[in-house]
């Protein structure tokens, strides 16, 4: 936001296309809420899976299921 910018208690809405750890989505909250956002909605379409060793990797995982 450019120094000046006030959102005047409105709801924000951010919308992005994949969530690692969260923390672009929580910084972008952070500084949105700091502008005068009253709150802020977070929309993502999908997030990352971390892997455990022990899964197979090597067969169909939508046949065995992603833990």
């Amino acid at each position: 936001l450019r120094n000046g910018a006030f959102l005047d208690n409105n709801i924000v809405i951010l919308v992005d296309d994949i969530i690692t750890s969260g923390a672009t989505m929580a910084e972008c909250a952070r500084v949105l809420r700091r502008a005068g956002a009253m709150e802020v909605i977070g929309v993502v379409l999908a997030r990352t899976v971390r892997l455990r060793p022990e899964d197979n990797l090597t067969g169909d995982l939508f046949a065995e299921g992603i833990r």
